[in-house]
């Protein structure tokens, strides 16, 4: 801003100006970092306030460059774009294309200002990659997943102990990766669920197992079919469908014969609404729907419950313990970590009322946790 304005100590309107810009950007940053830190995102939170600091220091970024590291790995994670911008920028010295000594950055021309401060560019860049809570989307190799997936279980599984009236013994919950998606040039990856219940197995989604014209359109998908996993198909008792997206739905003709809930809204949209779905894949032969209204306990413990806003007949699957707090698998009533974070239609209120330990989202990775200070709190 002292190059913008060509003056080494500003006064006046000037001083204003600099003042106001440094306290909206130390306070949105710091807004970031914070609700990022909470949820769980550590990388996404050392670089908000990384970056912040930066931003509102005068102090050179290029005498800083460790920065540099974290942020590769953001880019490398979740925006390739961001991951060219940190490369191109780190890697040109850009900075050093216009003349700077003796004073001669205060006489520049709007171009040389640009040309000087593609840093703060990044930095803000990096700062709204990170508020847009968007999850690590680098895709990893399916056996590669499955291994991780099997660790998770072991050592990370979700379990809901004995307690009367709950479930009765050990439950867990396991991500199955199903797809890739290209989303605005990142890979959005697709995660279904399997509930290993001592009273069932249940499948929550099914992703995809084949390409049609208009996904491949839309999202140019890379799939990993459930039949191609080491996953027992055979040993799937009963399906719940979040709702009939074409990526949540296009596994259903796998479990023929086997009941498939999901709420009678949601069914009647997806056979009466162009546009909605793949209407092949909601009604493949041999699919058997259970539709659902309302809530429904399907297992001791384990119960759906509707949750609209991605879709009007959406819902949630909900698994609860006598002392603990519940673990929700929400298909999409949740796309990203920060629709939790800041909640603004039914369903995102709805799990936030219902004070979950962990929340499972179909385009995440991880499960969402909140924050222990006020984690029952919508928007905190």
């Amino acid at each position: 801003m002292v190059r913008a304005f060509g003056d080494r100590d500003p006064d006046g309107w000037q001083l204003a100006v600099m003042v106001l810009v440094v306290l909206v950007v130390l306070v949105g940053g710091t807004v970031v970092a914070v609700r990022t830190g909470r949820a769980g995102d550590d990388l996404g939170g050392v670089v908000a306030i990384a970056a912040t600091g930066l931003l509102v220091s005068p102090i050179s970024w290029t005498h800083h460059w460790v920065w540099c590291v974290p942020l590769l790995v953001l880019g490398w994670q979740r925006s390739r774009l961001l991951l060219l911008a940190v490369l191109a920028t780190t890697a040109t010295y850009v900075v050093w294309a216009v003349p700077g000594d003796d004073g001669q950055e205060l006489s520049w021309h709007a171009l040389q200002v640009a040309a000087s401060g593609p840093y703060v560019l990044l930095g803000v860049v990096a700062l709204a990659v990170i508020a847009r809570g968007s999850p690590p989307p680098h895709p990893v190799p399916r056996t590669v997943d499955n291994f991780f997936r099997q660790c998770h279980v072991r050592s990370m599984g979700e379990e809901v102990r004995n307690a009367g009236g709950h479930a009765d013994s050990t439950v867990t919950v396991t991500p199955v990766l199903v797809a890739d998606l290209q989303v605005e040039g990142e890979v959005m990856p697709v995660y279904v669920h399997v509930i290993d219940h001592p009273q069932g197995r249940v499948l929550v989604d099914t992703g995809m197992t084949e390409l049609h014209p208009l996904v491949v359109e839309a999202f140019h998908p890379t799939l990993y079919p459930l039949d191609d996993q080491d996953l027992d198909v055979a040993g799937i008792d009963m399906v719940v469908n979040t709702h009939l997206h074409a990526d949540h739905c296009g596994g259903n003709q796998l479990f023929a014969g086997r009941p498939v809930y999901v709420q009678r809204r949601e069914l009647e949209n997806a056979r009466s609404q162009d546009d909605y779905t793949i209407r092949e894949w909601v009604d493949a032969p041999g699919v058997q729907y259970v539709p659902v209204d309302g809530e429904l306990e399907l297992l001791p413990g384990v119960r759906l419950v509707p949750a609209p806003g991605h879709t009007p007949g959406s819902q949630v699957v909900v698994v609860t313990s006598g002392a603990g707090r519940p673990v929700v698998i929400c298909g999409d009533a949740a796309v990203w970590f920060g629709q939790l974070n800041e909640p603004t239609d039914e369903g995102q209120r709805l799990i936030r009322a219902l004070d979950p330990d962990e929340v499972w989202l179909a385009h995440v990775r991880e499960p969402w946790r909140p924050s222990r200070l006020g984690a029952g709190t919508p928007g905190r």
